[in-house]
């Protein structure tokens, strides 16, 4: 039973993004949007980096669950915690919450109308991660990591040239 709004017709996938950036942001958590990983054939929504935690994926999506819980699954192979990312009026079959659950992946809720991020169930760590292919990939991202600051460091001192 849902109380509120249904809504599995809207598409707002980037917004939900842009909204999960912003908070990272404030956190001042290292994270990558759209980071490629062939070894997996898969392109995680969001790809983050802690000192506690290690990689953590996040999917976001407005539907199709199924295909979400298939990403999540093969990202799961080399990072150490999964998060899927939805709408808060999102219809949420059972299959899609045993999934979760079964898994071990956490749940972030976007509110549409307060355009905010919620964890609302927490992510346990992955079963199975290959170690190497992690090695590998925490290094790609701690190169693409110093590139991204160094543009933010460059564009600051453009900003600051041209004031």
């Amino acid at each position: 039973m849902k109380f509120g709004e249904i809504s599995n017709t809207n598409h707002c996938e980037y917004k939900m993004q842009e909204v999960l950036e912003r908070w990272l942001i404030k956190k001042n958590i290292n994270y990558i949007r759209e980071f490629n990983v062939s070894e997996v054939n898969r392109i995680p929504d969001f790809l983050i980096k802690t000192f506690q935690n290690g990689l953590v994926n996040v999917e976001a999506k407005c539907y199709n669950y199924a295909e979400m819980i298939c990403q999540l699954k093969d990202n799961s192979i080399y990072c150490n915690y999964s998060f899927a990312y939805i709408m808060s009026n999102a219809l949420t079959p059972l299959v899609f919450k045993r999934a979760l659950i079964d898994n071990k992946f956490g749940l972030i809720v976007y509110d549409e109308l307060n355009e905010t991020c919620v964890e609302v169930l927490e992510a346990h760590l992955n079963r199975g991660v290959d170690k190497e292919l992690q090695k590998k990939i925490n290094m790609e991202f701690d190169k693409k990591i110093k590139e991204k600051k160094q543009l933010i460091f460059l564009k600051t001192q453009i900003n600051i040239l041209y004031e």
